[in-house]
């Protein structure tokens, strides 16, 4: 008799069956904790639902959806076949690392208060440095609400959630199309979090991607949602970490552009009217790199500068920031 799943793991996926094959793969490996893998298939034209019915490991079941719903509507489908008290949703072109579920896993069961455990990421892809991400040495557990809010977001696959508190928020929004993984955790802003010093996840780099800088205006519309909806003792504080938000994006933009005495201008800003942020184990070490790489920039000749950023981005694998578009037609 199969043992009930401690974890659930949800995969939308539309049209990727290559990357989907190595997602799957990377769950299924895992046989020290009872899996569920739930895959839905956001109306894919690619042979992925013939591919899914060829499927013999029995913890794998896969929902095809005619027409599509797009990716929150595909995770949606996904919580509500979960099983386990636990869930991970895992975007069909990333992979999970080694041992990835059983350290979140272990997060969760050493915090008992926390709403997820959350780990650190590689990136993947050509020309990508697999340098892991910056990701606090040393577990940590808080309410990381402002600095998500302000600078700092991780990709689903980092994070286990308890199921429960999934779905409490109300699951994913389905009217968002773009920022829809930060609205989730702002949502949850009430849960602590517990942040497992462990690489879980390889986030993919590819062509399918688009610039954040494109859609900064939805991104802007999640958090700007999301501070109408605080409390009046936490309203102004949400103000204030918004404009931080808008400084950070414009000086973002210019670091990308090489105008680099604007951005260290903006990212000095920052440090200034959020000194919290610049304190924070997981916003300080980037913004303290932002801003350095930003007056080192200005300060030397913009040739040999524009070189320096461009070895610096491809050495640490600090690529431009990119948002993927989700499954679904």
């Amino acid at each position: 008799m199969t043992a009930p799943p401690l974890v659930s793991v949800v995969i939308p996926t539309h049209d990727r069956l290559d990357m989907l094959r190595q997602a799957v793969a990377s769950v299924l490996v895992e046989q020290a904790v009872p899996l569920q893998v739930v895959v839905v298939d956001d109306a894919s034209s690619d042979g992925t639902a013939a591919w899914l019915a060829t499927g013999c490991d029995p913890r794998l079941e896969y929902h095809v959806l005619s027409p599509g719903r797009g990716g929150s509507g595909a995770r949606n489908v996904g919580l509500a076949h979960v099983r386990a008290g636990h869930v991970l949703f895992l975007d069909d072109d990333d992979v999970l690392e080694p041992g990835a579920i059983v350290a979140l896993l272990a997060g969760l069961r050493r915090h008992p208060r926390a709403g997820r455990a959350l780990g650190g990421h590689r990136l993947l892809g050509e020309g990508v440095g697999s340098r892991p991400r910056a990701h606090p040495p040393v577990t940590l557990t808080l309410r990381p609400w402002r600095e998500e809010l302000a600078t700092w977001n991780m990709p689903p696959g980092t994070m286990l959630w308890r199921t429960e508190v999934v779905r409490e928020a109300g699951g994913w929004d389905e009217a968002r199309r773009r920022g829809e993984d930060v609205d989730l955790c702002l949502r949850a802003w009430r849960h602590p979090v517990t942040l497992v010093p462990t690489t879980v996840l390889g986030y993919r780099i590819h062509l399918q991607q688009v610039p954040a800088t494109t859609v900064w205006p939805l991104d802007w519309a999640v958090r700007r949602a999301f501070v109408d909806s605080l409390p009046p003792s936490h309203r102004a504080e949400g103000e204030r970490l918004l404009r931080s938000r808008e400084r950070y994006q414009q000086a973002l933009e210019a670091h990308l552009e090489h105008r680099f005495a604007t951005a260290a201008r903006g990212f000095a800003d920052v440090v200034r009217s959020s000194p919290r942020l610049a304190l924070s184990p997981l916003t300080g070490p980037h913004l303290d790199g932002l801003l350095l790489r930003a007056a080192a920039g200005a300060a030397l000749p913009r040739v040999v500068a524009e070189r320096f950023s461009g070895l610096r981005r491809r050495r640490r694998g600090l690529v431009p920031d990119t948002h993927r578009s989700p499954p679904g037609p």
